[in-house]
């Protein structure tokens, strides 16, 4: 199954839709809510259920990819990343891993870190389109950026202007400012 990284533009558009709905709105919240909880739950359980398999099993390559997903999900980066980065270390042949990595460099505007990734997930894969596709928007966004600053230093830079709106629209509907994340995709199948 293949995730798409989040925005937090389109939780705000759904916020404040919920808003414009007045009474109706404290409900769904109150809903959305338990089932952000219950979904944590869920996450948390599944993680154990995978650290209790690591351990029995240590050599079980998709229970530690699985494992490393889950802690994305849970917002547990910086463990993530350290899990993504070991199983790397360990089967370098595998390129999902620096896939997924590359997504929580994205995630986190470390767009070169994440275009080196997917370029050695490139190397170790060829043929994984997926990495192809995520390279993709990192070099869009890359681009974003250095227009972005182009226009910061000459407001009258109408070529860059252009440019910028083009690639925004490329990369909308998650694209709103230069800081925004990629359209980067995570791999949880593997």
């Amino acid at each position: 199954m293949k995730i798409l990284i989040r925005r937090l533009p389109l939780i705000l558009g759904f916020v404040v839709c919920l808003m414009h709905k007045g009474a109706w709105a404290a409900e769904p919240a109150a809903q959305n809510k338990n089932n952000t909880e219950t979904q944590q739950a869920q996450n948390l359980a599944t993680l154990n259920q995978l650290e209790a398999r690591v351990g029995k099993y240590p050599r079980d390559v998709q229970a530690k990819f699985k494992h490393a997903t889950q802690l994305a999900y849970l917002g547990r980066n910086t463990e993530a990343v350290q899990a993504l980065q070991a199983l790397i270390q360990q089967y370098p042949e595998i390129p999902e891993s620096y896939n997924n990595l590359a997504v929580l460099y994205a995630k986190h505007g470390q767009y070169e870190e994440a275009r080196a990734t997917l370029e050695a997930a490139l190397r170790a894969n060829p043929s994984y389109v997926q990495a192809y596709q995520n390279l993709g928007s990192i070099y869009l966004q890359l681009a974003a950026r250095v227009y972005a600053r182009a226009i910061r230093l000459n407001a009258q830079d109408k070529f860059s202007k252009q440019r910028l709106q083009q690639i925004q629209a490329i990369l909308a509907p998650s694209f709103t400012t230069e800081a925004a994340n990629p359209q980067v995709k995570g791999n949880t199948n593997q």
